[in-house]
């Protein structure tokens, strides 16, 4: 038996408890799982998505928000499109180029910013549209909250300050009102990003980490302390919150967890990473969590200038790399379907891109969800994604081998087997055609002469599967050379 190695491709090639290559699959426990597949379900919005999010109202309705770089738009329901909901007064937005959107959800409130526009503020229990939020805040790259404040980093006034608006109150934002303050960089860099706790939280700058800690009894508000200053934050929108004093971020040389800067990448994908990823393009990188696989994706771009994904399971400490182009994710809930609604959106069942018990129609639910390049809205709620697993180089005799076939060892039905081999270990692979397995014998045919192996299995698409857990290779020795 030879296991499917978690995806590190930083390791040797030769190392059998590693892989560099495992798409389109995530990390199980003993294994790999399928990934479901990328399914529209609205109209596209006209522009490339830069930002989306989630509202549920004191009612508990779901309302879904998308932001482009010149509007805001809300999904209606029952009929996969968009509203627009941007401001009346002030015109088209102002996003600038390589930015995205900072939204939260604060009470009642969608809070969104941007620097070159005013904070915009929705009611999702009375308002139609946006408008400027009260109080005079400040225009801000980034927003996020501690304890009952909304802080605003990276601002026209300065791009080292941050400021905070009085307690349980965002349109409180003069100081020394209700707690409301601000602090300046105190010769730190630009702040990049921040997030927030009950108690307190973390401000990103461009060469430092900061803990927010809250401090009331005081007679201030919070107190700002350096935790990290050799990892600072490269990608302002890779920063993810798992939950309290636990996040994760790209720096210059990798991906790292928590205030302390627990290297997750180091010798498993951050050199693959810094060589495949197009460094231009760092700020583009954007995170988020998937809330139900408790997986952290990152978008990028590569040095092709193809959009790519990449995971990282946070409870079993496993990546994954996901080939599709997707622009914008997010975890988001719909608000619930009745069959006569689905039966408005598509006048054939055929046409209906998830099951009717998907959680897609229930509502309420957090699913992951994206937007393809042109501003399409969608679920990851279809069907299993084409899969392709590879082993490292095996070597299976002291001398030669001789491989005539393969057992795949998964639920899988329909999938492929080739077999590479190497004469040396200089040499490169090559591959044999691939072949699927005998229905009785449930070995996929092969011939293959070499020092060392290497096997790839590819499940077809839309294949009903629940691990894929290794090969199982008839080989024989060959002899020397």
């Amino acid at each position: 038996m030879i296991f499917f190695a978690p995806f590190e491709p930083d390791k040797s090639p030769f190392n059998a408890e590693a892989t560099d290559v495992a798409t389109n699959a995530i990390p199980v426990a003993d294994g790999w799982g399928p990934f479901p597949s990328f399914e529209a379900l609205s109209a596209t919005l006209g522009a490339e998505c830069k930002g989306a999010i989630v509202g549920r109202s004191t009612a508990g309705d779901y309302s879904i928000f998308a932001f482009t770089a010149t509007a805001i738009k809300k999904y209606v329901q029952g009929t996969a499109t968009w509203t627009d909901v941007s401001r009346l007064v002030g015109g088209a937005y102002n996003l600038a180029d390589g930015e995205y959107w900072s939204i939260l959800q604060f009470g009642p409130y969608i809070v969104a910013s941007n620097i070159g526009d005013v904070m915009q503020v929705y009611n999702l229990d009375t308002d139609t549209e946006f408008s400027a939020l009260a109080g005079s805040p400040p225009q801000a790259k980034y927003i996020w909250v501690c304890g009952g404040y909304l802080f605003a980093g990276n601002t026209t006034a300065g791009a080292d300050r941050i400021y905070n608006s009085g307690l349980e109150d965002i349109s409180q934002w003069t100081v020394g009102e209700a707690g409301s303050d601000f602090q300046p960089g105190g010769g730190s860099g630009e702040v990049v990003g921040g997030v927030g706790d009950q108690f307190g939280g973390y401000v990103f700058y461009s060469d430092r980490v900061r803990r927010i800690q809250l401090t009331p009894n005081t007679g201030y508000t919070y107190s700002l302390t350096d935790v990290n200053v050799a990892r600072p934050t490269i990608a302002p929108y890779s920063i993810v919150s798992l939950g309290a004093n636990d996040f994760i971020h790209y720096c210059n040389d990798g991906f790292f967890r928590g205030p302390n800067a627990t290297p997750i990448g180091a010798q498993r994908v951050d050199e693959w990473f810094s060589n495949y990823a197009d460094i231009r393009e760092n700020r583009q990188i954007q995170g988020t969590i998937d809330p139900i696989k408790k997986i952290a994706w990152f978008t990028f771009k590569n040095t092709l200038a193809q959009t790519r994904i990449l995971g990282y399971h946070w409870q079993l400490d496993r990546w994954t790399l996901l080939t599709v182009e997707q622009t914008y994710l997010v975890p988001l809930a719909t608000a619930g379907y009745t069959l006569e609604e689905i039966a408005a959106l598509y006048p054939s069942i055929e046409d209906v891109p998830y099951s009717l018990d998907s959680y897609v129609w229930a509502g309420g639910r957090p699913l992951f969800a994206g937007f393809s390049l042109d501003g399409t809205f969608g679920f990851y709620s279809g069907g299993a994604m084409e899969t392709t697993l590879e082993t490292a180089n095996i070597q299976h005799w002291p001398d030669r081998s001789f491989v005539s076939a393969v057992r795949p060892i998964t639920d899988a039905s329909g999938v492929s087997i080739s077999v590479g081999a190497r004469d040396t270990h200089s040499d490169t692979v090559t591959w044999g055609t691939a072949a699927t397995a005998n229905s009785r014998t449930g070995l996929c045919p092969a011939r293959s002469s070499g020092r060392l192996h290497k096997y790839r299995m590819t499940i077809p698409a839309d294949t009903e599967w629940t691990i894929a857990h290794g090969v199982e290779p008839v080989a024989v020795p060959e002899g020397q050379a």
